[in-house]
């Protein structure tokens, strides 16, 4: 039985052939009181190294790219930044509440399994001393951060824009 750990060990570093062992996908949402979701921007990676540490409490996921010119690093921090705004801040009569909501799949187990955090926050950090920020690290609160495994027979009849792609019946959620 694969376990949240393996999924986390199989999203972590490169492979043999110099590649990301992860997708990343990184979502800036605002769920609002009617149940609904709004996406705000996303955007989908290949290529970042992810790290992932699961302490007593927290879970880091670090997104580690080239070097601080990368342009997915840029576009990242541009659209975390434009999200991380007062305005967009939550507040007792707010309708919504913003989330930002970090999936990894690792590309060993082909999209059966994957993790999601959601309600974390982020900031800027440098992957060795004495050089610029590269990455980009995320801390969830664990039971924010879960690892899911798709039912692949039901999820293959299902159209890709499907609400039903991760009910209940299609996703086991490991805790």
């Amino acid at each position: 039985m694969i376990t949240e750990k393996d999924v986390f060990r199989a999203c972590c570093g490169i492979d043999n052939n110099g590649e990301s062992k992860a997708l990343s996908r990184i979502e800036l949402k605002k769920f609002h009181s009617d149940r609904k979701e709004e996406m705000v921007s996303e955007i989908t990676l290949d290529g970042v190294i992810v790290n992932i540490f699961r302490s007593m409490r927290y879970t880091l996921v670090d997104l580690q790219y080239e070097d601080n010119s990368d342009y997915d690093y840029v576009r990242c921090v541009q659209l975390l930044k434009e999200f991380s705004v007062a305005e967009n801040s939550m507040d007792e009569k707010a309708e919504y509440i913003p989330a930002i909501q970090v999936t990894l799949m690792p590309k060993e187990y082909a999209g059966r399994y994957f993790m999601t955090g959601v309600h974390g926050t982020w900031c800027l950090m440098p992957s060795k001393v004495g050089i610029l920020p590269d990455t980009i690290r995320f801390i969830f609160d664990n039971p924010l951060l879960n690892v899911y495994e798709m039912n692949m027979e039901e999820a293959a009849g299902l159209d890709e824009d499907d609400e039903e792609l991760y009910t209940e019946n299609e996703v086991t959620v490991y805790e």
